[in-house]
């Protein structure tokens, strides 16, 4: 699943990246500030990108997307 979303293989998720995520989640509903607002809160290091480990948190944390499929 991160690979899907890190596009240019730089080992991490970016903002823009992220987006396509929440697209494809169905989430284009929330404000570019909520965007980054959760963008934020899952970049635990506060690095401006996010890991493949604070994904997996993200992800693991987040029940509702266990019956996500792409």
């Amino acid at each position: 699943m991160f690979a899907k979303y890190d596009q240019d293989d730089s080992d991490s998720i970016d903002f823009n990246e992220f987006q396509k995520l929440l697209a494809d989640l169905d989430m284009e509903q929330l404000t570019h500030q909520e965007a980054e607002l959760l963008y934020l809160s899952i970049d635990k290091n506060m690095n401006h990108v996010i890991c493949l480990e604070e994904f997996q948190i993200f992800w693991a944390n987040s029940p509702e997307l266990d019956t996500f499929a792409l």
